[in-house]
């Protein structure tokens, strides 16, 4: 034993960062992303979807909202780098979606598998806190077709966002991977935020109107007030 032996008695701050001495889930999957477990909850009142970010101090919206994470990645990685806070402000809310960490189709496959994987680790993390999750499916290229649904199970809510259609390309890519989506998951519902092109459309689909708008006059009066 060095001297210095008794300064690693406890792993030092940020030393998890990967989070796998906290947790390692289960996966049916080879690329070893975390399953989510099957849930099931009554929607047939629809609850509106509220950003992550947005405030409510007194709580009663977010207790009948689904937190979502349709925003600027860097406006909710503190959900992976301090999940403890994480999970004390999504347990606000009805329910939540699992994080929409981009998967940008010229990053690295890796890169976009690394923020699967975070996606999926976070939504089996906060339903082993007794939340009601309800996964977000994202994808880039077709390339990304094999694993980017893996660990979501069949028959469930889940949640997508529209990216800018008006590039040629990305439509493509997008009504590829939504039907592949619904070939793979079966979802039950599909809770849209945006608009889905008309052809897509089926009974099970629920659109909600992006909210960024909003959120970036509040946020502009926000600061205006604190710059006076």
């Amino acid at each position: 034993m060095t001297r210095s032996s008794h300064n690693w008695q406890r792993a030092p701050g940020h030393y998890d960062v990967l989070h796998i001495r906290r947790r390692c889930y289960p996966s049916g999957n080879h690329w070893g992303f975390p399953d989510l477990l099957p849930q099931r909850f009554d929607l047939t009142t629809l609850k509106p979807l509220m950003s992550y970010r947005e405030r409510d101090d007194a709580g009663e919206r977010q207790a009948q909202a689904i937190a979502h994470f349709f925003l600027d990645d860097y406006r909710f990685e503190s959900v992976w780098t301090k999940p403890d806070q994480g999970l004390s402000k999504v347990r606000r809310f009805w329910a939540v979606l699992t994080p929409d960490f981009s998967l940008y189709a010229d990053w690295p496959p890796i890169v976009q598998q690394w923020n699967h994987y975070r996606r999926q680790w976070l939504g089996r993390y906060w339903q082993e806190h007794g939340l009601r999750v309800i996964p977000t499916a994202n994808w880039s290229t077709p390339d990304s077709f094999d694993w980017c649904f893996a660990g979501i199970p069949t028959g469930q809510i889940v949640a997508l966002a529209v990216p800018d259609l008006r590039n040629p390309i990305t439509r493509v890519h997008f009504e590829a991977g939504y039907r592949t989506l619904q070939n793979a998951l079966a979802p039950a519902r599909i809770l849209v935020y945006g608009r889905l092109p008309v052809e897509l459309h089926t009974d099970a689909v629920q659109e909600f109107p992006p909210d960024w708008q909003r959120l970036r006059k509040i946020h502009t009066r926000r600061t205006h007030k604190q710059t006076r």
